[in-house]
């Protein structure tokens, strides 16, 4: 057993053992306390209608995604930029066994949805490699998009979309390394044809792997794919 499998362990055995503490400022009560959520900072308005990223112009497109028209996206939503407390929650899901911490951002997420997304058919979590998955106890964007099907009343279809091809870790690749390691990682079922779908995950950095994952989607016939993550890395211009 791994060290960070046994850390996991731990975690989770405190969870049960204990009451609660909030992953961001280690309150007693709650995995994500309500001040904490209260002090995540959404982007500005006006928002580029496409990418979800602050315009600093008038509503409608930024100047990148009027570049990008090959994007196999419609869209993609976030709750807020990558900062505190956001981080330390999405990092406390991902990398501490706080599972119960998907459940305040999934609600978060589907409430963003809710206010600017389109109507889709069913939510699909990004999946994990098999081993990914194995070694982690979990996957966080199965937890994101089980609590955001919940709030939304939408089906959840994870059976149709698989990693197929595990890929190095993209910390610290830059965008079209990413794209490169990325290439191939995903296939998806041939039900996904004439349906919207959305994607889930937990953080979007440049968009290399949700763009891949919903290029499978197009190439079996998606009518279209929309995706939304908790936390966009994002620097000001």
């Amino acid at each position: 057993m791994t060290r960070t499998r046994l850390a996991q362990l731990w975690h989770l055995l405190a969870d049960l053992l204990f009451p609660p503490r909030c992953a961001v400022c280690r309150q007693p009560g709650s995995a994500l306390c309500t001040a904490c959520v209260g002090a995540i900072v959404p982007f500005q308005d006006p928002r580029c209608l496409r990418c979800d990223l602050p315009c600093l112009a008038q509503i409608g497109l930024c100047p990148a995604c009027q570049q990008n028209l090959a994007s196999a996206l419609e869209g993609l939503r976030s709750i807020g930029p990558h900062v505190e407390p956001l981080r330390s929650g999405i990092h406390a899901l991902k990398y501490q066994a706080r599972p119960t911490i998907a459940q305040p951002l999934g609600h978060l997420m589907a409430a963003r949805w809710q206010a600017t997304g389109s109507p889709v058919d069913a939510i699909l979590p990004l999946p994990l490699h098999p081993e990914r998955q194995r070694e982690r106890g979990y996957n966080q964007a199965s937890l994101l998009a089980q609590a955001m099907a919940e709030r939304l009343t939408l089906p959840l279809r994870e059976e149709l979309l698989w990693r197929v091809r595990a890929t190095s870790s993209q910390v610290k690749l830059g965008r079209a390394a990413r794209q490169e390691n990325m290439a191939g990682a995903f296939a998806a079922s041939p039900a996904v044809a004439g349906g919207r779908w959305l994607l889930v995950d937990d953080v979007c950095t440049t968009s290399a792997t949700l763009e891949e994952a919903a290029r499978a989607l197009r190439e079996q016939g998606a009518t279209a794919v929309w995706a939304i993550t908790a936390a966009r890395a994002y620097r000001e211009p």
